[in-house]
């Protein structure tokens, strides 16, 4: 009897440790990264294309706080919990994601959005993510999660910042929904080297409300000729 009561009160311990990480993480209030409207330009790269009305773009001026901010993700990851438990997340919820790195063999950690939850045919849960520091979404098991502590959320606001192109609308005349998918492929050709994104310059031209974060969208308009070429 005895050694039942201290199994209740270890799982109620450990429901009692699920309860806190998620409530530390409803609880934070992440900032956001914006262009600066006061400089006569800034450095960027296209980290995101959906289309040319909502792409992503990453300042270069914080790559090397990033790089530093991911390494301890990955070190909090490792302090958590081991792979294959599940971990209670809900949408909307900040964690920790591990994420296939470009050459497809290694992965990376990345601070993520929980933004839905897709149940498998085989019983599992498939998570819609979006990398908040680039803007790219994914699709990770739960797995593939882990707790994130405030202070990873807090030290660096969220480096993704949407953008639409300024005074280019598609062809169509619609609004900026209208933009079609090979219109996202050409923009997303045309600033790209190969597989790596090109270092762009980025001058504000307005602000709107933006639809995906709690932020602003930013048009800008990239000081070179593929401006010329898209309008």
């Amino acid at each position: 009897m005895a050694r039942a009561m201290d199994f209740q009160e270890e799982e109620e311990e450990e429901e009692s440790k699920k309860q806190v990480v998620r409530t530390k993480s409803s609880k934070m209030s992440p900032r956001h990264a914006f262009l600066d409207s006061d400089l006569p330009n800034e450095n960027v790269v296209v980290e995101e294309v959906y289309s040319p009305g909502l792409f992503y773009v990453r300042r270069l001026k914080f790559d090397l706080q990033l790089r530093q901010l991911e390494q301890d993700l990955a070190k909090a990851a490792d302090r958590g919990r081991q792979e294959g438990d599940d971990l209670e997340v809900a949408e909307g919820e900040f964690c920790i994601g591990r994420v296939p790195a470009g050459d497809g063999e290694t992965a990376c950690y990345k601070r993520v959005m929980v933004e839905g939850l897709e149940e498998e045919e085989d019983g599992g849960t498939v998570l819609e993510v979006q990398l908040m520091d680039y803007g790219i979404k994914e699709r990770l098991s739960r797995s593939r999660l882990f707790p994130i502590p405030p202070e990873l959320v807090g030290r660096l606001p969220f480096q993704a910042v949407e953008c639409k192109l300024f005074n280019l609308r598609p062809v169509s005349g619609g609004e900026q929904e209208a933009w079609d998918r090979e219109s996202g492929d050409f923009f997303f050709n045309a600033i790209s080297e190969g597989d790596a994104a090109k270092r762009l310059t980025a001058i504000v031209c307005g602000k709107s409300p933006s639809r995906i974060t709690t932020g602003y969208w930013k048009p800008i308009s990239c000081a070179s000729t593929l401006v010329v070429a898209l309008s």
